[in-house]
C-alpha cells in the first residue's frame, strides 16, 4: 500500500448542511486554502450508507465515495485513513491535520461527524477530549 501522506495545519474546520448534503471542510486557509479535505453524505434511496460518503482532498482530482476506513481524532490531531482501494485515487493513504481545538466548536464538529459516518462501516475513534 502507498503511504503517502498529506499533513497541515488547519486554520478552518466549517460544518454546514446545504441542499440534504451533510458536510465538514477542513482546510490550512479560510478562502484560498493549499491543503483541504471535505467529508460529505448524502443519502439516497437505494444507495449504501458507505457509497452516500463522499470525500476529497486538495491532493484528489474529484470526490471519490467509500473511500475512508478510520477517523481518529485527538486533542489537536485528525487522522483519516484511506481504504485500500482508493488511495492511488486519491493521491494518499492517509491525512494528518493538526488544529487548535479552543478555536473549534468540537460539539458541532462531533455531532457531524456522528451524522456522517452513523450507519457506515467507517470506525472513529475519538480520544483526550
Amino acid at each position: 500500500m502507498d503511504d503517502r501522506q498529506l499533513i497541515f495545519d488547519a486554520t478552518i474546520i466549517n460544518c454546514y448542511t446545504e441542499n440534504d448534503v451533510v458536510t465538514i471542510g477542513i482546510g490550512d486557509d479560510e478562502i484560498a486554502p493549499n491543503n483541504y479535505i471535505i467529508i460529505s453524505r448524502l443519502d439516497e434511496d437505494g444507495v449504501d450508507t458507505n457509497d452516500s460518503i463522499g470525500f476529497q482532498t486538495s491532493e484528489s482530482s474529484r470526490e471519490y465515495a467509500n473511500a475512508i476506513n478510520l477517523v481518529k481524532v485527538k486533542k489537536h490531531l485528525i487522522e483519516v485513513r484511506i481504504t485500500e482501494d482508493k488511495v492511488k485515487e486519491i493521491g494518499v493513504s492517509v491525512i494528518k491535520i493538526s488544529f487548535n481545538p479552543n478555536k473549534v466548536d468540537m460539539n458541532l464538529f462531533f455531532n457531524y461527524l456522528r451524522n456522517i459516518f452513523i450507519g457506515s462501516s467507517v470506525i472513529i475513534n475519538i480520544t483526550d477530549f
